[in-house]
């Protein structure tokens, strides 16, 4: 019974990586420029919403969700214009984070 050269751990590695990166260029060569801009397009919308979790989240262990309301639920056509005009900026990719990030550093610096 034969047996098989025992390759090197770098050799077998150095193969692994060459696979990696042949496999990864044929996969970015089947698609066009523009799949490629609207894929990174829909996964920076994807993380505009990981702050709102955050804040839903911390308002759902909080139970201060009706605290955080009152004083919207007297004037709901407001409320909704408000809410509305908000929803527009989940589509401007990353806004929402960054937005997060300078409301936290502001209440930061205030306290």
């Amino acid at each position: 019974m034969l047996q098989k050269p025992i390759l090197s751990a770098k050799r077998t590695d150095r193969q692994a990586l060459r696979y990696r990166l042949f496999s990864f260029s044929i996969r970015v060569r089947g698609h066009s420029f523009w799949q490629h801009i609207l894929g990174l397009y829909l996964i920076s919308l994807g993380i505009n919403y990981v702050p709102m979790l955050v804040y839903a989240v911390a308002i759902k262990r909080g139970k201060s969700a009706r605290a955080e309301i009152s004083d919207e639920l007297k004037d709901e056509r407001r409320t909704m214009a408000k809410y509305r005009r908000q929803s527009i900026l989940l589509l401007v990719p990353l806004l929402v984070p960054i937005l997060a990030l300078a409301q936290e550093r502001g209440k930061v610096q205030a306290g």
